[in-house]
């Protein structure tokens, strides 16, 4: 939040109210709701409450991490498996983004 937020919301607050307040005074009981709007979740404990989603989240990046590590040494046995049988040099073989074996012939 900025401070000029907290000036409006004050303001138009204290017009309702029939308050008279100097520019001065609105200033600061800005900067103190600004404070207090910052300090909120330190007083409530709600900053230091995992939200579920973030440690659901880790997981399953770490999970998709994993499966596609497994992926590519599973693709990376299959191709030498084939180049293997094949007779073909590993380094001059890959596989393409279709998920065919190609052997670079250069």
């Amino acid at each position: 939040m900025n401070n000029e937020y907290w000036r409006i919301c004050i303001e138009e607050s204290l017009n309702e109210l029939g308050i008279s307040v100097t520019n001065e005074q609105v200033n600061q009981i800005a900067k103190d709701m600004e404070m207090a709007a910052s300090m909120e979740g330190e007083a409530t404990g709600r900053c230091h409450i995992p939200h579920p989603l973030e440690a659901e989240v880790r997981n399953l990046k770490v999970r998709h991490e994993n499966e596609l590590r497994r992926a590519e040494k599973t693709a990376e046995t299959y191709k030498l498996t084939l180049c293997r049988f094949a007779k073909a040099d590993p380094q001059k073989t890959h596989i393409n983004s279709m998920g065919e074996v190609v052997e670079d012939l250069r």
